[in-house]
């Protein structure tokens, strides 16, 4: 028996499905079909694919381990990071982060901490950032990069030494390092200047440099060298 108070109650939306087609029945009269179709099983499976290609999505840019991005996703966005920067004529600063002595902290603390770890630097690094378009990635192992638009030379060793002290106060113990008994990491930073004839590699290998010097200069600090020196050296081996 039909129960009025049925009606009362929410059935839930179905996704309609509505089309009309004009017909003409004779010269004076036109007529339509209206043909109305549930499609919520067509929209759900719609939405379960857009869920899937979103997943995929995050899962290509995006470092399994630590949730930060992937080397993959940097150098698309450093592309396009420093092609703004070049015609706007704004600087751009990049860092290059090692966790000192990871190998032998692997070794002693065993691959499961050695993740923790990573995950934790990860972490530090990543609440420093502020600006929707700051971006720090994992590079490879144990090694970070972060890029940083219209951020000055001066500006940028500021910073180095504000993330290198972040993940010191992070207090993770590391007693086979050979220059503390925590985990510490070397910072390399080269900076784009407005204007200046540098390309996307030489910022890279300037950085790289620069961390290069940090580990040479006792690890657990950070070092900076100017893109343009790169540049220039580059146009010297050529000539030569």
């Amino acid at each position: 028996m039909f129960d009025p108070s049925e009606l009362s109650k929410d059935p839930g939306r179905m996704h309609q499905s509505i089309t009309i087609t004009p017909i003409s029945a004779s010269p004076d009269e036109t007529h339509c079909l209206i043909q109305i179709m549930d499609s919520s099983a067509s929209i759900k499976r719609e939405k379960m694919l857009r869920s899937h290609s979103e997943i995929l999505k995050k899962e290509a840019t995006t470092d399994s381990l630590t949730g930060i991005y992937n080397r993959r996703f940097f150098d698309e966005h450093f592309k396009m990071a420093m092609g703004h920067s070049k015609r706007q004529k704004l600087p751009l600063s990049v860092f290059m982060v090692d966790i000192d002595f990871f190998k032998e902290y692997n070794d002693y603390y065993g691959h499961v901490a050695g993740d923790k770890a990573l995950i934790i630097v990860a972490k530090t690094l990543k609440t420093q950032l502020v600006r929707a378009n700051d971006i720090v990635a994992r590079y490879g192992g144990e090694e970070f990069i972060l890029m940083l638009p219209n951020m000055p030379e001066d500006l940028a060793m500021q910073f180095a030494e504000k993330i290198r002290a972040a993940v010191w106060d992070a207090a993770i113990p590391h007693l086979k390092s050979r220059i503390s008994e925590q985990i510490s990491i070397s910072i390399g930073v080269s900076t784009y200047q407005q204007s200046e004839d540098v390309s996307i590699q030489h910022l890279l290998e300037a950085a790289d440099t620069a961390l290069y010097k940090a580990k040479q200069n006792g690890r657990n600090s950070c070092c900076y060298i100017n893109a343009r020196s790169i540049a220039e050296l580059a146009e010297t081996e050529k000539k030569v």
